[in-house]
């Protein structure tokens, strides 16, 4: 692949910025043209061969909006905190009635 920004010639093997002018680099990516009219939705929906990549580069939230997302998160999590519980009581009554049986 050759650079849009400085013109260097850039590795095809998963390389998103230029190394030469950190310039974004777009893979050529390939075209689906379906070969006849035969085909159905589903066979063109396949996981394409080339990898994808997602940049998050700014995330806007109100804090009032932030607020309620970490209470809900730390609601969310009680459950899940109770079943750890259960199961390592579950867990360490189990170890104990064979350390103990003996």
């Amino acid at each position: 692949m050759v650079c849009a920004g400085c013109g260097a010639s850039v590795p095809d093997n998963d390389v998103y910025f230029c190394p030469k002018c950190g310039a974004k680099v777009v893979a050529s990516q390939p075209t689906y043209a379906p070969a006849s009219s035969s085909l159905s939705p589903m066979s063109l929906n396949t996981k394409p061969d080339y990898p994808m990549a997602v940049v998050v580069t700014d995330f806007e939230m109100p804090f009032t909006s932030m607020c309620f997302f970490i209470i809900k998160w730390a609601l969310a999590s009680i459950p899940a905190l109770i079943i750890l519980t259960i199961i390592f009581t579950i867990t360490f009554s189990i170890f104990t009635a064979l350390i103990l049986h003996r």
